[in-house]
């Protein structure tokens, strides 16, 4: 092995996405978890001769591969914690010390793209690769830029760099060490940095390799962002919620902006091949997040009021959740528990106490209100939690996949329903944008952001009590004429005036970075 590859695979790596399973490893992709291992006709269907092996997972395609009599193998692999498990389990040191086994990890990457051997993906990770697979096929020459690796909307950001003429180079925050993002971003010589969702750490470790670095967030969390260590003028803040443009400004970040969400309409566009389906909502119940913060809320209060009775703990949090529950339509939660465990937010804590007992809160909102429209036959995709529902008319889909399959759900469906989150019912969310792009009518939830990009009547429907989400729900669904042809209205309105290129060109803009 090169000595400086064995040096950077000393560094590790981190993450909670690999974990032991009854058929091997299992790698945690989205929220589910998929086996890595290798099927016997999938290794020996491996192609003949020289190999370039993208992804190496568990070792075994790259073992099988050397097995043969002929042909050298480069394997590269994205994750160092699996190619420290590969080398764990496999002894490659003879074809290593042969020349006949090269291995690379991470931006080792760039080196590979004047290889011309037979590419082979690991089957199980392709779908994780995708930006990688882009990178190795793309020019040569393009302006570079990291691309911190996360959950939603990295993908669309990805596609719009490489449209806007950038090659994109995957910056993997959350599972390389610092040593290995250093020595990326070294070897890289990027223009600049691009995250989705503040990361504590980022705005220093980017001013460190003189980066400027970009930030969309796009996603709620449970604590306030953190000051930067130093000063963060190379760093611009772009939120999709006007609210948060204050709490950053208090938080010392001097450049920040709202920046609401958007859709890719390349991706997301109209798909409808089979019959029209009635009343639809996709997304999560929120139950399992809910129980889990709920403990985690009533561990808070033992730490920080230990005088108080776990049992009369117990009864003020039901309390509270019986008080937000009387008030579907408001968020009243962070006052009350102010007043019902005074001094408990006071505690110096970064997660706010009152965030974890929101996401409760929360999970009870969603599946009252998905429960009013039971006796309309709405049919909802997401998590196990939904079947709490069952006995009220809801029927439990399971989970949307996030590809073609969702965009054809949104274009099939009569009546696509918005359901935000309890804590923060003032944002236009990903949904209502998503659905707009596939052409689907979309009933959404009112607040005066989404007046500000959309037109109700016109290019959607909005409602503003569950009375008024059930009645608006019945009229399109026998209506279903005026509801597609909002639909239509609404895809020309993201075309025109929100599209995820248009959001990246108003951040390249701003930050001054475009090249």
């Amino acid at each position: 092995m090169a000595p400086a590859l064995a040096r950077r695979l000393r560094w590790g790596g981190g993450g909670d996405h690999l974990r032991g399973g009854a058929q091997g490893a299992e790698l945690r992709i989205g929220s589910q978890w998929r086996p890595l291992r290798l099927s016997a006709a999938e290794l020996e269907g491996l192609p003949a001769g020289d190999l370039l092996m993208i992804g190496i997972g568990e070792g075994c395609a790259v073992e099988a591969a050397l097995a043969r009599p002929e042909g050298a193998v480069i394997a590269w692999e994205r994750d160092p914690l699996l190619l420290i498990a590969a080398l764990r389990r496999f002894d490659w040191s003879a074809p290593l010390g042969a020349g006949r086994l090269r291995l690379g990890l991470g931006v080792d990457l760039l080196d590979l793209r004047a290889v011309t051997a037979q590419r082979w993906v690991h089957p199980a990770l392709r779908s994780t690769l995708s930006q990688h697979l882009a990178l190795l096929d793309g020019p040569a020459d393009a302006p570079r830029v990291l691309l911190a690796e996360g959950d939603l909307f990295v993908e669309d950001l990805a596609s719009a760099l490489r449209a806007a003429g950038y090659a994109v180079v995957p910056w993997d925050i959350r599972r390389c060490a610092p040593e290995e993002l250093n020595e990326a971003a070294r070897r890289v010589e990027a223009r600049f940095v691009l995250a989705v969702n503040h990361t504590e750490g980022l705005c220093e470790a980017t001013r460190r390799l003189g980066l400027p670095l970009l930030i969309w967030e796009i996603d709620p969390s449970l604590s306030d962002p953190k000051p930067p260590v130093g000063k963060a003028d190379h760093c611009w803040v772009f939120t999709y919620r006007q609210a948060h443009v204050a709490l950053y400004a208090a938080a010392r970040f001097p450049q920040v902006a709202y920046l609401p969400l958007a859709a890719d309409p390349r991706r997301r566009r109209p798909v409808a091949a089979g019959p029209r389906q009635g009343l639809v909502f996709v997304g999560s119940s929120m139950v399992e997040n809910g129980r889990k913060w709920r403990a985690a809320f009533l561990s808070v209060v033992r730490q920080r009021l230990p005088q108080l009775d776990p049992a009369q703990a117990q009864r003020k949090v039901e309390q509270l959740l019986a008080e937000q529950r009387r008030s579907p339509m408001a968020y009243t939660l962070p006052a009350r528990v102010d007043e019902a465990f005074p001094g408990l937010r006071l505690g110096g804590g970064e997660i706010d106490p009152a965030a974890l007992l929101g996401e409760a809160a929360a999970a009870e909102r969603r599946l009252l209100l998905v429960g009013r429209l039971g006796p309309l036959g709405v049919q909802v995709w997401g998590d196990e939690g939904w079947r709490l529902l069952s006995g009220a008319g809801v029927v439990h889909r399971g989970f949307a996949a996030h590809g073609e399959a969702l965009s054809r759900l949104y274009s099939e469906a009569r009546v696509n329903v918005d359901i935000g989150r309890l804590y923060q019912l003032d944002i236009v969310t990903m949904r209502v944008f998503d659905v707009l792009a596939c052409g689907g009518f979309l009933l959404a939830e009112r607040c005066p952001a989404l007046g500000e990009l959309f037109t109700e009547g016109v290019h959607l429907e909005a409602w503003g009590s569950p009375e008024e989400l059930v009645e608006k729900a019945q009229f399109y669904l026998r209506h279903p004429a005026q509801a597609a042809a909002m639909g239509l209205a609404g895809r020309a309105a993201v075309e025109a005036r929100h599209d995820i290129r248009q959001r990246l060109a108003t951040m390249l803009h701003t930050a001054k970075v475009a090249a």
